[in-house]
């Protein structure tokens, strides 16, 4: 997959473990980590996970290639530091994120990465059966979809 563009820019929030804002020449773009999928709020490590981005990122250029665009308009991203750190990567060595390729498939060393994390017990793999993200969200739709209607 060609990239579609690349920029440069400096970080504005981080939503989640997945997702960030950045600015770039006055503009702010939402970007979505590619090949990662990090826990949902109300998860375990949820917290964890988008503190282990931020402080990647902070205080760092960050060096973004867009490589699609989600249906929610954002960017699909691979991104590394000014100090050449493959932050998607970096999400799954230190077992803030599962790799997902249904987002897209990423380099063959993201599986490493994440097995290595897994076999550690690091991050997410730290806890006993950790539910991956698309799991959890599948299991909140479904529950919102088999509540009944109450009649007045």
């Amino acid at each position: 997959m060609s990239p579609l563009k690349r920029y440069s820019a400096t970080l504005a929030i981080v939503h989640d473990g997945d997702t960030i804002s950045v600015h770039e020449n006055g503009r702010v773009h939402k970007c979505r980590l590619a090949w990662i999928d990090a826990p949902e709020y109300g998860q375990a490590y949820a917290t964890e996970a988008r503190a282990e981005l931020f402080h990647m990122l902070k205080g760092h250029a960050i060096n973004i290639t867009v490589l699609r665009y989600d249906k929610y308009h954002r960017e699909i991203v691979a991104i590394r530091t000014d100090h050449g750190v493959d932050v998607n990567a970096m999400m799954l060595a230190r077992g803030a994120a599962w790799y997902c390729p249904r987002f897209g498939r990423g380099p063959a060393i993201l599986t490493t990465l994440e097995a290595q994390a897994k076999f550690v017990q690091r991050g997410i793999w730290s806890k006993p059966h950790p539910t991956p993200p698309w799991t959890y969200r599948a299991a909140i739709k479904t529950s919102h979809r088999a509540k009944p209607t109450q009649k007045v």
